[in-house]
């Protein structure tokens, strides 16, 4: 594990079917790296950081990126596929969904978000693991969240248990101060991050022997720079790391917010859907709150030094969860917003404190 003060740290917000345009924009961070060090290959994330944060959409590129140490590009490809099958729904009547956010009926499957993170784990998870599971006789997915190798990059992720509404980070590595490990599956931490109230039904996870129920840990931390800027504090003695780069899935124009009709049903009938309402619901996917807390408020000085900040302008924060067939729309808004000079700018600098 590098030193505090050379610690190098990913932020992943989430924001569903978004979190394509988080992807590109890492695609690009490491092209300039690849470029800069002339490298033959794009390098993979898990080797130029030492800790991966992740919430929902967030938390399942971590996992990927972090914890089975894909290169961006396979990510890319397995990210489009997992949308395309976790979304897909045939034909519906007019007001469904509406309907069943009134009784409180999740709108997906959870049980294909399980499978389709479970053959995600099963594909790409190293072959000394594999090796290790099936000489156990045990199955691929059932690979451990826990990852024993010192050197190897740490990831966390968030989700909140249901009957408290507090937030619960769970980590690939042992905790400094008791050791405690986190016992649950890959998969069960990447369908716990990622069960969004409306979309999914929350999970069940066990730990260290009790079980709790979670949902998405956007309702708490769908931005989770503060989770990760108070995690390297407590668990590596880090104020100051060396880089800290954080990912948005797309701003959000409020004056074009809710104006459909349609939307305003939909804010109505979710007013009642048990723990949260639509308010809770809409603030928790405005991520910028938290970036410019981190740039304005005293306490973050020494974090914030190397701090980078990437979120697509415009209005690409309105595209639904899951709303996957218009990712080469989101494709050509963050290339766009790469292409512009003081990003194009700003992604250099990055690359050049990710040695």
């Amino acid at each position: 594990m590098a030193a505090p003060n050379k610690l190098r740290v990913l932020s992943l917000d989430g924001g569903g079917v978004r979190g394509y345009s988080s992807l590109i924009i890492l695609r690009r961070i490491m092209r300039e790296i690849q470029r800069r060090d002339n490298l033959p290959s794009l390098p993979k994330p898990c080797d130029h950081f030492d800790v991966i944060a992740g919430t929902s959409t967030g938390g399942l590129i971590a996992i990927m990126l972090g914890r089975l140490r894909m290169d961006v590009d396979s990510c890319i490809v397995q990210y489009e596929k997992l949308s395309q099958d976790i979304f897909k729904t045939g034909f519906q009547l007019p007001g469904k969904q509406i309907w069943d956010a009134w009784r409180g009926n999740a709108w997906f499957s959870g049980e294909e978000l399980a499978k389709s993170v479970q053959k995600v784990v099963r594909d790409n998870l190293n072959p000394e693991e594999k090796t290790n599971l099936r000489n156990a006789a045990k199955p691929f997915e059932g690979a451990g969240l826990f990852d024993p190798g010192e050197e190897t990059c740490k990831i966390f992720v968030v989700a909140v248990k249901n009957d408290t509404n507090t937030p619960t980070r769970f980590r690939s590595y042992a905790q400094k101060d008791d050791g405690d490990i986190d016992t649950c599956a890959i998969w069960e931490a990447g369908r716990a991050t990622s069960a969004a109230p409306l979309y999914f039904p929350t999970m069940k996870v066990t730990v260290k022997g009790v079980e709790n129920e979670y949902f998405d840990g956007g309702m708490t931390s769908n931005n989770p720079i503060q989770d990760l800027k108070q995690e390297i504090a407590w668990e590596f003695n880090s104020q100051q790391p060396q880089c800290v780069v954080s990912l948005g899935t797309g701003k959000v124009d409020k004056a074009a917010e809710g104006r459909s009709f349609g939307s305003k049903l939909l804010k109505w009938a979710t007013g009642g859907f048990g723990r949260i309402g639509w308010t809770l619901l809409t603030l928790a996917t405005d991520t910028e709150a938290k970036h410019l807390e981190i740039m304005n408020e005293d306490e973050y000085r020494e974090f914030r030094k190397n701090y980078y900040r990437f979120n697509v302008e415009g209005n690409m924060g309105s595209i639904g969860l899951d709303q996957w067939k218009r990712m080469p729309e989101m494709r050509h808004a963050t290339d766009a917003y790469l292409d512009s000079q003081n990003i194009a700018d700003l992604v250099i600098q990055c690359a050049n404190k990710l040695d």
